[in-house]
């Protein structure tokens, strides 16, 4: 648990003093979107380690310090607002874990169904859907993505003890929504190429061929390699379409 936490605030901090521009999109206010959501989960995983309370005083602080040292940095700025979102998300983590969460269990079952996906039919292709449509409505960068894929790695290998009692859950839904984000950056906006990939990458999943399949037996983090090499597989496919189209 220590060790996960540690690398949710080495990835923030490291963020909050790098330059704006990592998320290009269009979508206004996007990136106190991305404040919220970060506090609300580092929030729900320190939650069950240290007292409640005090867990709350602390990642109001830390948000604080953050905020103060891009002062004198450039091409920073201390932003209120940021403040704001980080605060919110902490409150309405706070609100999750003492009325609805309180067991480390629970918010393993939340994370990796991505809030109740997995536990619907047919669960993984709609976590596969939900990635590509908020790829496409935030256009991140490709360093937003594959903090975001560090992130489900080092989730996985924290909640390790519960992939132990069941192998590759059908609830688990994080190896295809993390899938389709290291597909995304490769395939332009063309419908005819966004629906290949999504086909081609569902298609790899259950079939699993050339070797995948082996993936999948590899303790606790074949639960993502046999999705992440399918995906890695359909990247390589449609970057050869896109190729051979321009060369014809």
């Amino acid at each position: 648990m220590r060790k996960t936490i540690l690398i949710f605030y080495l990835i923030f901090f490291v963020s909050a003093i790098l330059p704006y521009g990592f998320v290009n999109t269009p979508v206004k206010n996007i990136d106190l979107v991305i404040h919220f959501s970060y506090f609300f989960f580092l929030s729900l995983l320190i939650f069950p380690l240290i007292n409640i309370y005090f867990s709350v005083l602390v990642l109001i602080l830390f948000s604080l310090i953050t905020e103060f040292l891009q002062i004198p940095l450039p091409l920073r700025d201390f932003s209120q607002f940021d403040l704001f979102a980080d605060i919110a998300g902490i409150i309405l983590a706070f609100l999750t874990y003492r009325f609805i969460l309180k067991k480390e269990k629970n918010v393993f079952l939340i994370l990796s169904s991505i809030f109740g996906i997995g536990f619907i039919k047919g669960g993984g292709t709609i976590a596969s859907l939900l990635a590509i449509i908020l790829f496409y409505l935030l256009n991140p960068s490709v360093i937003t993505v594959l903090i975001l894929v560090i992130i489900t790695l080092f989730l996985t290998i924290h909640f390790k003890k519960y992939l132990r009692i069941e192998k590759d859950p059908s609830f688990f839904v994080l190896d295809e929504f993390s899938g389709m984000l290291i597909i995304l950056p490769f395939v332009p906006f063309n419908h005819f190429l966004i629906s290949l990939c999504f086909v081609l990458y569902r298609a790899f999943d259950i079939i699993k061929p050339f070797g995948i399949k082996k993936l999948e037996k590899i303790k606790i983090l074949g639960v993502l390699l046999d999705d992440w090499a399918g995906a890695i597989l359909t990247a390589l496919i449609i970057v050869l379409i896109k190729f051979l189209y321009h060369q014809a």
